[in-house]
């Protein structure tokens, strides 16, 4: 069994949500007994980021709609919501969310950004044969906002690392967090809802003994974010880390009091497993998947309430070592391997 997969999404140097389920994927696909032989493909514009690719340096790249010269798959499977014009073999395409349509009037993309993804989305499903989705959420969404038949669909949950249940090495000093944290991990964008997170870490009881730390690069609309900020005078208790290795991730979680993402959706949210591998109590936003991923686990608050997102940062910091035990365990119920065996499981039923 031949399968190509499209790597354009992770050919970058600073792999994040989808680039790590890429990764994570291939390797937990070459895994698995009776394990397909892999092929990987990536678009013109993103070859000079091929070495950034965990096997970036056998990645072909490929022309859309041009059949490869030497003969190409017997299945492809674009692992980001992207499929070429190839009639020859049967195509599987993964969608990990529709954040763009569900938070439209959010202003979380500029409108030739939402138009571009739009046309992506719906090209996708007029050529694959099969969809996988990262959570139910995103399964149910793939119906109701663009009309995919539900009965080609599957929902293929994410996992955190192993290396998050293991206990890590200490911090590095360079990052002068010698003082209690929150801790957000994420791209600064106006999706992550960033600006009522400041808010509400201002308002919170936790901020006259915490500081609060923002591990990301910066993304749509950081602006905004930075400014509230200044406008708060929170300069002094807010940190800024940028974008954080994964090898270095475990020890800035283990080392939380706790995590905040009360983004306003989620595909899935890895981070939010990897806080409850950590034993790190969590606060998520109650919309999109998140309370698919943390159940009763974590707090669940409305992210588009500042008070609510305030007192769930207190609960949280009240939150028991049996919670936290109990948090740990339903975060090892997920695993790659077991999202590499329902996705082998695919390829298997069209081939």
């Amino acid at each position: 069994m031949l399968i190509g997969l499209e790597v354009s999404s992770v050919a970058t140097p600073k792999p994040t949500g989808v680039a790590r389920y890429a990764n994570r994927l291939i390797q937990a696909l070459g895994r698995l007994p009776g394990s397909p032989r892999l092929e990987y493909y990536i678009r013109p514009q993103n070859r000079k980021h091929r070495q950034s690719f965990v096997f970036g340096d056998k990645a072909r790249v490929y022309l859309d709609p041009v059949w490869p010269l030497f003969g190409g798959p017997e299945l492809f499977h674009g692992l980001d919501c992207r499929l070429p014009r190839w009639p020859k073999c049967r195509q599987l395409v993964t969608f990990h969310d529709l954040a763009i349509i569900r938070l439209r009037d959010q202003g979380i993309c500029s409108d030739r950004f939402f138009e571009k993804k739009m046309l992506q989305y719906k090209e996708a499903l007029d050529r694959a044969d099969w969809v996988l989705t990262v959570s139910s959420q995103t399964r149910l969404d793939l119906v109701e906002l663009l009309g995919a038949d539900p009965e080609r669909i599957t929902a293929t949950p994410l996992a955190a690392d192993r290396r998050f249940f293991e206990p890590a090495g200490p911090l590095p000093e360079a990052w002068g967090l010698d003082q209690p944290y929150l801790l957000f991990v994420g791209s600064l964008s106006t999706r992550k809802n960033l600006t009522r997170l400041i808010q509400a870490y201002g308002q919170s009881g936790a901020r006259q003994t915490h500081i609060l730390v923002l591990a990301g690069e910066m993304g749509y609309g950081h602006q905004e974010i930075l400014a509230e900020v200044e406008r708060l005078g929170l300069k002094e208790q807010v940190r800024l880390l940028d974008f954080v290795s994964d090898a270095q991730l475990p020890s800035l979680y283990q080392q939380a009091a706790a995590f905040v993402f009360a983004t306003l959706y989620e595909g899935f949210g890895i981070p939010l497993l990897e806080a409850m591998a950590s034993r790190t109590p969590v606060v998520a936003g109650n919309q999109g998947s998140a309370p698919e991923v943390v159940g009763s686990e974590g707090v669940l608050v409305d992210p588009y309430q500042v008070e609510s997102i305030a007192e769930g940062i207190d609960r949280a910091l009240q939150r028991s070592p049996e919670q936290m035990e109990a948090a740990y365990r339903a975060a090892q119920q997920y695993s790659w391997e077991a999202t590499a065996a329902k996705t082998f499981e695919c390829y298997q039923r069209l081939l």
